[in-house]
């Protein structure tokens, strides 16, 4: 937990973690070919109904925002987002969902850093900007550091390896949901739609 790695049938190298309301992600290129990015601003669980709107603010920036269904499909949430990106770019591709981002020759890896924040573009790029400091190396140490605390809550004895292996992995999936959608300056969006301020409290949701 914390980590996730794999590498793509293009030669792609990709690697994840993420902070409580932030994705990092870091790509490494092969040598040879175009240096390229899709991006799906409306990605989504569902589907249906999905719609966003993003602006290119700089060579290294897109803010926006994504319209999605809740869970079951029951009402809708807007999610902002700040993409930012450690590498210049040049969108090479774009219509009102995605776009394909296209870096220099010469660049080798590029990070990834997209967080989000339903109460505002505000949010989302103050966010952005609280982690900015901490490589992705120091946030991936962090993560790893934080999961273990959670998970080793709860000592197992007297089992295989592979019946420890499933408990964790199922106690991990546990802790996914719901998620808490705080921000970090402990502002929320509450179900009626406005915003409040969480006194004492974290403010979590399955939407």
């Amino acid at each position: 937990p914390g980590y996730y790695a794999t590498k793509f049938d293009n030669g792609v190298k990709g690697e994840f973690t993420a902070t409580r309301n932030m994705a990092v992600e870091r790509y490494i290129f092969p040598k040879e070919g175009r240096k390229l990015l899709y991006v799906d601003f409306s990605a989504s669980v569902d589907k249906h109904n999905v719609s966003s709107e993003y602006k290119v603010q700089s060579a290294n920036l897109i803010t926006g925002h994504v319209n999605s269904p809740t869970a079951c499909s029951r009402g809708s949430y807007r999610l902002y987002f700040n993409f930012s990106v450690n590498s210049d770019f040049k969108v090479v591709q774009s219509n009102p969902t995605n776009a394909v981002l296209e870096f220099a020759d010469g660049v080798e890896q590029v990070e990834v850093r997209i967080a989000v924040s339903a109460v505002g573009q505000d949010a989302a790029d103050d966010i952005a900007a609280d982690w900015s400091k901490k490589s992705f190396d120091k946030l991936l140490k962090e993560a790893c550091q934080q999961w273990r605390e959670k998970l080793n809550q709860i000592q197992v004895k007297g089992s295989t390896e592979d019946q420890r292996t499933i408990f964790y992995t199922l106690l991990y999936r546990v802790y996914l949901s719901p998620m808490d959608v705080t921000t970090n300056d402990g502002r929320y969006k509450a179900t009626d739609g406005k915003i409040y301020n969480a006194d004492g409290f974290n403010y979590y949701t399955s939407w």
